[in-house]
């Protein structure tokens, strides 16, 4: 019998709207598209940060396009003011194995996704 994959992250957000960022995410993702415009509302460019995207996406989106389970669960409200050390607490907690990995831009998302998955011998 095949051990199911189970991969890990913890993210925090400072409102429940927030949390539908990550499906927009997978959706530009799929469309090919950069993480935010490459240029901002007032005509300059994006910073580097702006258009990449973190590991947690990438894994989102051959989730989604291999029609893989993926189970989100809202795990607390904390206060703003402990946020962060909240997040990194349960990063730690849970043994979260998506936190803390290199940001990708979207031109490389056909070679990772291919590491990905012979990463995980599906492909």
């Amino acid at each position: 019998m095949v051990k199911p994959l189970m991969l890990r992250y913890i993210g925090k957000a400072s409102n429940a709207s927030r949390l539908n960022e990550y499906p927009r995410n997978v959706e530009k993702i799929l469309a090919g598209k950069t993480r935010r415009p490459i240029l901002k509302k007032d005509g300059l460019p994006q910073s580097r940060g702006n258009l990449r995207y973190r590991h947690v996406h990438l894994v989102l989106a051959i989730a989604e396009n291999n029609g893989w389970l993926i189970e989100h669960h809202a795990i607390e409200n904390a206060d703003k003011e402990n946020l962060n050390e909240r997040e990194q607490l349960l990063i730690n907690q849970y043994d979260c194995n998506m936190n803390n990995k290199d940001t990708w831009s979207i031109e490389e998302f056909p070679t990772l996704c291919d590491s990905f998955l012979k990463s995980i011998n599906l492909n």
